[in-house]
């Protein structure tokens, strides 16, 4: 679940995860109407396109694939247009 919070600590809003490899949609608190677009691993959601904008690269999260390759090629993997495997142990160290 990824959530906000106004300074004194209150929840101005939430979304859960819909899909093992991001959030396909969001659900908000009826506290604000606020949506920062944020995804896991802090991608930026473009609700118009449904991609994920990840840095370097555009991310589809219902098909848990980029729709470019991996800018450092086989170096991030053997599958340089898919997510990361292992989500509790895979580590960008380029930031791509």
């Amino acid at each position: 679940m990824l959530g906000l919070l106004d300074p004194t600590g209150k929840l101005q809003w939430q979304a859960e995860t819909q899909s093992l490899w991001g959030l396909t949609f969001s659900q908000y608190s009826k506290i604000q109407p606020l949506d920062p677009q944020l995804l896991f691993a802090g991608q930026y959601y473009d609700s118009e396109s449904g991609l994920a904008y990840n840095r370097f690269r555009y991310y589809d999260p219902e098909t848990a694939c980029y729709l470019c390759p991996d800018p450092i090629g086989l170096l991030g993997g053997e599958t340089p247009y898919g997510y990361v495997i292992n989500l509790n142990g895979g580590i960008d160290f380029y930031l791509m």
